[in-house]
């Protein structure tokens, strides 16, 4: 895993578990496709929008059908 994805885990989720740090970044972030800043600042924004991982994820969920579904329309 890239350190500094999970430098920046540990600084904006500080209380997750080390055995979590894979399922928030594969499941709310771009990682490990997006670039370590990229992710950081995903990371970043999950933090101010949610209340731990399961909000976390919750929230990424919730950016991505809004995205897709404005995507839908456009076709």
């Amino acid at each position: 895993m890239c350190q500094k994805c999970v430098d920046a885990v540990k600084k904006y989720f500080p209380n997750l578990r080390k055995k979590d740090y894979g399922e928030l970044l594969m499941s709310a972030t771009a990682f490990p496709f997006g670039s370590a800043a990229y992710v950081e600042g995903q990371l970043k924004q999950l933090a101010h929008k949610s209340d731990g991982i399961l909000g976390a994820i919750a929230y990424a969920h919730k950016q991505l059908d809004e995205q897709m579904t404005k995507w839908r329309r456009k076709r």
